[in-house]
């Protein structure tokens, strides 16, 4: 008789993901931990941010870090969103998570595959926010000031209507101000609407089946360092036409879409974020109509984490680096004689970093230079009270950044871990 032994079949599983709170399009790395992936390259999929998570999106071979049977590393997408991972190995067998990864923020990216780079394989690079080019670099350079901030000029049309100015500038400045997204407002008004043609322009066009839209134009370069570096030279922002808008947040009707709200989502968008889901959020993926839409969570954070982020790395060109906008500097100043929200200290900080309050603080985030959120205070802190401690001896050395909040006053501190 011939006996036949059964090989050891391992079933494919996935037994955690780490961390399970991330940032999308900026590189962070997510370990998928298990058993069965086999040692050949699979797939790793995500929910796909802009479809809600009903749809899944690939990461690029190139994000794929490392590939064994029990452990996989792979950098998460940018148009990843909040849900289950998948893992499908090389022989076609699907596993999904039971562990929910949930995106904290995202940044714009654009996927590119050049021959010179990665051997001709797709690319996902973060997309910067730039200063002022000379014009002999491009013959299309954009629309800037002359301190480099991104300046937009309202479409002739759009320019009468004195409500819809009124509740997008009221969502512009907040950004702009509160969080120093370097863009501008222009007192010219233009003919132009959505179109490449070097103009940053603000419009109402039919848009059949969206609210509002950003449309940015993104030029790459050689980075000097076996990559690429990607840049936004213009942006155009157009709000659909046949829309029943509400331009007072404060009597917007069930049937009425705010306005300030849909604004808000997309400066977030012009300041470099991409969508999320969660309904919470002002950067989740769809809009909803009914009142009070525009208190939804901002994007305070996010927004100052990637500028700073994109104030370290050189621009290509001529270019200058992006730096904050005229008014959040301002603002700084002005913080150093008045009556200052918070204090945050000491910085550089070694072991603990103390942040004090006028009045009760309901959070403290801390998130590192990537925008990553690294640790949430806890009412063990302190949270609740005027004084939260947080103990940051554990922190690997470098720059990072608490957002506070406290009734209705919200700001973002950089501090520095010793």
């Amino acid at each position: 008789a011939l006996l036949l032994q059964a090989a050891n079949v391992v079933a494919v599983s996935i037994s955690s993901i780490n961390p399970i709170t991330i940032v999308a399009g900026n590189k962070s790395v997510l370990t998928i931990n298990g058993s069965g992936f086999g040692s050949t390259m699979g797939t790793v999929r995500f929910p796909d941010e802009d479809a809600g998570g009903f749809l899944t999106i690939n990461a690029l071979e190139t994000q794929i870090i490392s590939w064994t049977d029990t452990t996989i590393k792979v950098e998460v997408p940018g148009r990843a969103g909040t849900g289950n991972v998948q893992v499908e190995t090389s022989t076609g067998t699907t596993v999904q998570s039971s562990s929910t990864l949930t995106i904290s923020f995202a940044l714009s990216v654009v996927q590119f595959a050049h021959p010179n780079f990665a051997n001709g394989k797709k690319v996902e690079y973060r997309v910067h926010h730039v200063g002022q080019a000379k014009a002999s670099d491009w013959s299309d350079i954009g629309d800037f000031d002359n301190d480099g901030a991104y300046l937009f000029k309202y479409n002739n049309d759009f320019a009468s209507n004195t409500a819809a100015k009124t509740a997008f500038e009221k969502a512009f400045n907040l950004y702009v101000c509160s969080e120093g997204a370097n863009l501008k407002l222009s007192t010219q008004t233009i003919a132009a609407k959505e179109a490449q043609d070097n103009y940053n322009s603000i419009s109402f066009s039919p848009l059949f089946g969206l609210n509002g839209k950003v449309r940015q134009y993104q030029k790459g370069g050689s980075d000097g360092n076996g990559g690429m570096y990607w840049y936004f030279y213009e942006m155009d922002y157009v709000f659909d036409s046949n829309t029943s808008w509400s331009y007072d947040s404060s009597t917007t009707t069930i049937s009425e879409l705010d306005f300030e709200a849909v604004a808000r989502h997309e400066t977030g968008h012009a300041s470099g974020l991409g969508h999320i889901i969660d309904a919470q959020e002002i950067m989740h993926y769809t809009g909803v109509y009914g009142p009070n839409q525009q208190s939804s969570t901002n994007a305070f954070t996010h927004i100052n984490n990637k500028i700073s982020y994109d104030k370290t790395i050189q621009p290509i060109f001529s270019m200058t680096k992006t730096d904050f906008s005229d008014c959040y500097k301002q603002g700084l100043e002005n913080e150093e004689h008045s009556l200052i929200p918070f204090r945050v200290y000491p910085n550089p900080a070694s072991n603990t970093l103390n942040v004090s309050g006028q009045k009760a603080i309901e959070k403290a985030s801390v998130y590192n230079i990537t925008g990553a959120l690294v640790y949430e205070a806890t009412t063990d802190d302190g949270l609740d009270t005027s004084l939260v401690s947080i103990n940051v001896g554990s922190f690997m050395r470098g720059v990072y950044f608490v957002q506070v909040d406290a009734g209705e006053t919200s700001r973002s501190y950089r501090f520095i871990k010793e």
